[in-house]
Protein backbone atom coordinates (compact mmCIF):
# COMPACT_ATOMS: atom_id res chain seq x y z
CA UNK A 1 0.00 0.00 0.00
CA UNK A 2 1.39 3.36 -1.11
CA UNK A 3 1.25 5.66 1.51
CA UNK A 4 2.18 8.83 -0.17
CA UNK A 5 2.43 9.32 -3.89
CA UNK A 6 1.41 12.71 -5.25
CA UNK A 7 2.93 15.26 -7.92
CA UNK A 8 3.00 18.48 -6.21
CA UNK A 9 3.31 21.94 -8.66
CA UNK A 10 4.22 25.65 -7.72
CA UNK A 11 4.54 28.59 -9.44
CA UNK A 12 4.72 32.02 -8.23
CA UNK A 13 2.14 32.55 -5.36
CA UNK A 14 0.24 28.82 -5.97
CA UNK A 15 1.34 25.17 -5.12
CA UNK A 16 -1.03 22.81 -6.77
CA UNK A 17 -0.86 19.31 -5.00
CA UNK A 18 -3.00 15.91 -6.52
CA UNK A 19 -2.55 12.36 -5.34
CA UNK A 20 -2.41 10.45 -2.10
CA UNK A 21 -0.79 13.07 0.85
CA UNK A 22 -2.11 14.61 4.10
CA UNK A 23 -4.30 17.80 4.48
CA UNK A 24 -3.51 18.78 7.94
CA UNK A 25 -5.82 21.60 9.02
CA UNK A 26 -5.61 20.49 12.78
CA UNK A 27 -3.66 23.45 15.10
CA UNK A 28 -3.48 21.22 18.51
CA UNK A 29 -1.42 18.70 19.13
CA UNK A 30 -3.84 15.72 20.32
CA UNK A 31 -7.31 16.42 18.91
CA UNK A 32 -7.92 18.16 15.77
CA UNK A 33 -11.60 18.88 14.86
CA UNK A 34 -10.77 21.11 11.61
CA UNK A 35 -9.31 17.66 10.84
CA UNK A 36 -11.57 17.09 8.09
CA UNK A 37 -10.23 15.15 5.38
CA UNK A 38 -7.74 12.97 7.59
CA UNK A 39 -8.53 12.81 11.19
CA UNK A 40 -6.06 10.97 12.63
CA UNK A 41 -6.51 9.46 16.83
CA UNK A 42 -3.71 10.28 19.34
CA UNK A 43 -3.91 6.99 20.38
CA UNK A 44 -2.52 5.70 17.03
CA UNK A 45 0.98 5.44 18.18
CA UNK A 46 2.51 3.41 15.46
CA UNK A 47 1.84 6.04 13.06
CA UNK A 48 3.16 9.43 13.38
CA UNK A 49 3.05 10.71 9.99
CA UNK A 50 -0.80 10.71 10.28
CA UNK A 51 -2.80 9.13 7.54
CA UNK A 52 -3.25 10.71 4.07
CA UNK A 53 -5.85 11.02 1.38
CA UNK A 54 -6.22 10.77 -2.41
CA UNK A 55 -7.30 14.74 -2.91
CA UNK A 56 -6.84 17.56 -5.02
CA UNK A 57 -5.58 20.66 -3.23
CA UNK A 58 -4.77 24.09 -4.42
CA UNK A 59 -3.00 26.96 -2.12
CA UNK A 60 -2.53 30.64 -2.81
CA UNK A 61 -0.20 32.45 -0.59
CA UNK A 62 -0.82 35.63 0.47
CA UNK A 63 2.29 36.32 2.37
CA UNK A 64 4.48 34.79 4.41
CA UNK A 65 2.27 33.69 7.03
CA UNK A 66 -0.98 33.87 5.11
CA UNK A 67 -2.82 32.10 2.63
CA UNK A 68 -5.87 30.42 1.48
CA UNK A 69 -6.49 27.09 0.05
CA UNK A 70 -9.17 24.52 -1.17
CA UNK A 71 -8.94 20.58 -1.65
CA UNK A 72 -11.57 18.04 -2.86
CA UNK A 73 -10.89 14.52 -1.99
CA UNK A 74 -11.93 11.58 -4.23
CA UNK A 75 -15.03 9.25 -3.58
CA UNK A 76 -16.43 6.38 -4.74
CA UNK A 77 -19.89 8.04 -4.68
CA UNK A 78 -21.01 11.59 -4.02
CA UNK A 79 -22.26 10.74 -0.51
CA UNK A 80 -18.44 10.53 0.41
CA UNK A 81 -17.23 13.66 -0.86
CA UNK A 82 -15.45 16.05 1.27
CA UNK A 83 -14.48 19.27 -0.04
CA UNK A 84 -13.65 22.53 1.76
CA UNK A 85 -11.52 26.18 1.89
CA UNK A 86 -9.63 27.25 4.78
CA UNK A 87 -7.76 30.22 5.23
CA UNK A 88 -5.10 31.40 7.54
CA UNK A 89 -3.61 34.51 8.59
CA UNK A 90 -1.01 35.87 11.70
CA UNK A 91 -2.51 38.67 13.65
CA UNK A 92 -0.83 39.38 16.81
CA UNK A 93 1.60 36.47 16.74
CA UNK A 94 -1.36 34.43 16.66
CA UNK A 95 -2.19 31.88 13.81
CA UNK A 96 -5.54 32.13 13.07
CA UNK A 97 -7.68 29.67 11.08
CA UNK A 98 -11.22 29.65 9.00
CA UNK A 99 -12.81 26.46 7.30
CA UNK A 100 -15.84 25.88 5.79
CA UNK A 101 -17.08 22.95 2.89
CA UNK A 102 -18.93 19.84 3.15
CA UNK A 103 -17.82 16.12 4.52
CA UNK A 104 -19.68 13.65 3.55
CA UNK A 105 -23.44 14.09 5.03
CA UNK A 106 -22.64 17.47 6.80
CA UNK A 107 -21.65 20.93 6.20
CA UNK A 108 -18.84 22.19 8.25
CA UNK A 109 -17.67 25.20 9.44
CA UNK A 110 -15.02 25.98 11.90
CA UNK A 111 -11.80 27.49 13.01
CA UNK A 112 -8.40 27.05 14.67
CA UNK A 113 -5.70 29.49 16.44
CA UNK A 114 -2.12 28.58 17.93
CA UNK A 115 0.33 31.61 19.92
CA UNK A 116 2.18 32.27 22.95
CA UNK A 117 0.46 33.75 25.89
CA UNK A 118 3.08 34.37 28.75
CA UNK A 119 5.74 31.52 27.58
CA UNK A 120 2.87 29.12 27.03
CA UNK A 121 1.90 27.58 23.56
CA UNK A 122 -1.95 28.18 23.55
CA UNK A 123 -3.48 25.93 20.74
CA UNK A 124 -7.64 25.31 20.35
CA UNK A 125 -9.64 24.64 17.45
CA UNK A 126 -13.47 24.13 16.79
CA UNK A 127 -16.19 22.94 14.25
CA UNK A 128 -19.85 22.44 14.04
CA UNK A 129 -21.05 19.69 11.70
CA UNK A 130 -24.66 20.36 10.38
CA UNK A 131 -26.26 17.59 8.83
CA UNK A 132 -28.31 17.46 5.22
CA UNK A 133 -31.02 15.50 6.67
CA UNK A 134 -33.61 17.28 8.78
CA UNK A 135 -33.92 14.03 11.09
CA UNK A 136 -30.20 14.48 12.32
CA UNK A 137 -29.26 16.84 14.55
CA UNK A 138 -26.11 19.23 14.80
CA UNK A 139 -22.81 18.04 16.48
CA UNK A 140 -20.10 20.02 17.48
CA UNK A 141 -16.37 19.16 18.40
CA UNK A 142 -14.24 21.49 20.03
CA UNK A 143 -10.66 21.70 21.80
CA UNK A 144 -8.13 23.50 24.41
CA UNK A 145 -4.60 22.80 24.89
CA UNK A 146 -1.75 24.71 26.90
CA UNK A 147 1.91 23.39 27.37
CA UNK A 148 4.87 25.01 28.81
CA UNK A 149 8.82 24.29 28.53
CA UNK A 150 10.41 24.85 32.12
CA UNK A 151 14.19 24.93 32.29
CA UNK A 152 16.19 21.54 31.56
CA UNK A 153 13.16 20.64 28.99
CA UNK A 154 10.99 19.63 31.07
CA UNK A 155 7.04 20.19 29.35
CA UNK A 156 4.05 20.44 31.06
CA UNK A 157 1.33 19.94 28.72
CA UNK A 158 -2.76 19.78 29.52
CA UNK A 159 -5.44 19.47 27.11
CA UNK A 160 -9.24 18.76 27.00
CA UNK A 161 -12.05 18.22 24.34
CA UNK A 162 -15.60 18.29 24.13
CA UNK A 163 -17.82 16.22 21.95
CA UNK A 164 -21.45 17.28 22.15
CA UNK A 165 -22.54 13.77 20.35
CA UNK A 166 -20.24 12.02 22.93
CA UNK A 167 -21.73 10.13 25.89
CA UNK A 168 -22.48 11.21 29.89
CA UNK A 169 -22.70 8.06 31.11
CA UNK A 170 -19.66 5.29 30.93
CA UNK A 171 -18.20 4.45 27.37
CA UNK A 172 -17.11 1.45 27.82
CA UNK A 173 -15.50 1.98 24.05
CA UNK A 174 -11.56 1.39 24.62
CA UNK A 175 -11.12 -1.52 22.43
CA UNK A 176 -13.40 -0.01 19.73
CA UNK A 177 -11.13 2.95 19.70
CA UNK A 178 -8.23 0.70 18.17
CA UNK A 179 -10.27 -0.68 15.35
CA UNK A 180 -12.92 2.51 14.47
CA UNK A 181 -12.67 4.86 11.44
CA UNK A 182 -11.71 8.19 13.15
CA UNK A 183 -13.60 11.35 11.91
CA UNK A 184 -13.42 14.79 13.26
CA UNK A 185 -16.53 14.07 14.97
CA UNK A 186 -15.50 11.09 16.17
CA UNK A 187 -12.46 11.48 18.56
CA UNK A 188 -13.93 10.25 21.88
CA UNK A 189 -16.84 8.73 22.45
CA UNK A 190 -16.83 10.75 25.95
CA UNK A 191 -18.22 13.95 25.77
CA UNK A 192 -15.69 15.38 27.74
CA UNK A 193 -12.34 14.27 27.73
CA UNK A 194 -8.87 15.42 29.34
CA UNK A 195 -5.19 14.38 28.83
CA UNK A 196 -2.07 15.30 31.06
CA UNK A 197 1.27 14.95 29.71
CA UNK A 198 4.74 15.15 31.31
CA UNK A 199 7.62 14.85 29.46
CA UNK A 200 11.59 14.79 30.70
CA UNK A 201 14.61 14.23 28.52
CA UNK A 202 16.88 11.80 30.68
CA UNK A 203 19.69 12.26 28.37
CA UNK A 204 20.72 14.01 24.92
CA UNK A 205 19.26 10.37 23.54
CA UNK A 206 16.67 9.12 25.96
CA UNK A 207 13.59 11.05 26.21
CA UNK A 208 10.91 9.82 28.56
CA UNK A 209 7.02 10.91 28.32
CA UNK A 210 4.08 9.93 30.40
CA UNK A 211 0.35 10.92 29.50
CA UNK A 212 -3.03 10.20 31.82
CA UNK A 213 -6.24 10.36 29.64
CA UNK A 214 -8.84 10.78 31.91
CA UNK A 215 -12.83 10.30 30.90
CA UNK A 216 -14.27 12.56 34.00
CA UNK A 217 -17.83 10.68 33.64
CA UNK A 218 -17.01 7.26 34.41
CA UNK A 219 -13.52 8.13 36.45
CA UNK A 220 -11.65 5.84 34.38
CA UNK A 221 -7.88 6.80 33.50
CA UNK A 222 -5.42 5.54 30.25
CA UNK A 223 -1.95 6.14 31.14
CA UNK A 224 0.52 6.15 28.71
CA UNK A 225 4.11 5.79 29.61
CA UNK A 226 6.85 5.81 26.56
CA UNK A 227 10.74 6.36 26.50
CA UNK A 228 12.45 6.71 23.53
CA UNK A 229 15.94 5.50 22.63
CA UNK A 230 18.30 7.07 19.74
CA UNK A 231 20.38 4.84 18.11
CA UNK A 232 22.13 7.05 15.50
CA UNK A 233 20.87 10.02 13.52
CA UNK A 234 18.52 7.39 11.57
CA UNK A 235 17.89 5.12 14.26
CA UNK A 236 15.34 5.43 17.06
CA UNK A 237 13.66 2.41 19.59
CA UNK A 238 10.30 3.61 21.13
CA UNK A 239 8.78 1.78 23.99
CA UNK A 240 5.05 2.50 24.91
CA UNK A 241 2.66 0.96 27.23
CA UNK A 242 -0.89 1.48 27.81
CA UNK A 243 -2.17 0.42 31.02
CA UNK A 244 -5.94 0.69 32.08
CA UNK A 245 -7.50 1.67 35.58
CA UNK A 246 -11.33 1.77 35.68
CA UNK A 247 -14.30 -0.06 36.81
CA UNK A 248 -16.33 -2.53 34.55
CA UNK A 249 -18.37 -0.76 31.82
CA UNK A 250 -16.13 2.17 32.22
CA UNK A 251 -14.10 3.73 28.84
CA UNK A 252 -11.51 2.54 30.46
CA UNK A 253 -12.21 -0.86 32.37
CA UNK A 254 -8.78 -2.09 33.09
CA UNK A 255 -9.91 -5.43 30.98
CA UNK A 256 -6.56 -4.96 28.86
CA UNK A 257 -2.94 -3.94 28.77
CA UNK A 258 -0.79 -3.47 25.84
CA UNK A 259 2.80 -2.48 25.47
CA UNK A 260 4.50 -1.56 22.10
CA UNK A 261 7.64 -1.53 20.83
CA UNK A 262 8.48 0.39 17.65
CA UNK A 263 12.22 0.01 15.44
CA UNK A 264 12.53 2.44 13.16
CA UNK A 265 15.58 3.47 11.04
CA UNK A 266 14.77 6.50 8.57
CA UNK A 267 17.16 6.35 4.96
Amino acid sequence: MFDRLYADYSAGDWQVRIGRHRINWGKDLIWNPNDIFNAQSFLDVSYREGPGTDALLARRYLGPMAHVEAAVAGARNADSITAAAAGQINIGGFDLQMIAGWMRHDIVAGGGFSGQVWGAAVRGEGTLFMPDSMNDSPQDAACLSIDYTFPRQVRFLISGLYNSSGRKSPANAFTTLFNERITAKNLSPARYQALLQFAYPLTPLINTECSALVNPYDGSTLLMPRIAFSISESAEAVFQAFLQAGSAGSQFNGTEHAVFGDLRWCF
